[in-house]
């Protein structure tokens, strides 16, 4: 027998579920999926999913939102899914298309962070730092999900 998946968990894995589909001869048989599994930028920079372009690919963009699991602003609730991928350094400035740079930002969040005053950091990957106009710092990191 093979083994369903690579060392180390992340990669390409085999799922097999109970199904009524019947394979070769007739036999009932199950269902094969592949399931890929990756690396949620956390902690360290992780480049494998970055891009040159403005927009992030759709992998880069659904880690991203796993990651930050709702907007990275102290206080906004909004859906991860619901967010626009903002970079923490401005694209145009040189910042990275990558997990290091992107976060999750409410539409009204994106626009604060732009406004006269207000600073965004990331310190590591999914950690946010906002500064803002009164010097006060707020910090979010990642969604934390239940084991």
């Amino acid at each position: 027998m093979t083994r369903p998946g690579p060392d180390g968990g992340y990669g390409s894995w085999i799922l097999s579920v109970p199904g009524n589909r019947h394979a070769g001869g007739g036999q009932p048989g199950s269902r094969r999926y592949r399931v890929d599994m990756h690396k949620i930028p956390l902690h360290e920079c992780d480049h494998r999913y970055a891009t040159d372009a403005y927009a992030p690919g759709d992998l880069l963009r659904h880690l991203v939102q796993v990651r930050d699991g709702e907007c990275s602003f102290t206080g906004c609730s909004h859906n991860a899914t619901q967010c626009d991928f903002e970079h923490t350094v401005p694209w145009h400035e040189g910042g990275a298309t990558d997990g290091c740079n992107g976060a999750m930002r409410s539409r009204r969040c994106h626009k604060v962070k732009q406004s006269r005053g207000w600073t965004v950091t990331q310190p590591q990957p999914g950690w946010h730092q906002w500064q803002a106009p009164s010097g006060r710092t707020y910090t979010k990191g990642p969604k934390s999900y239940p084991a």
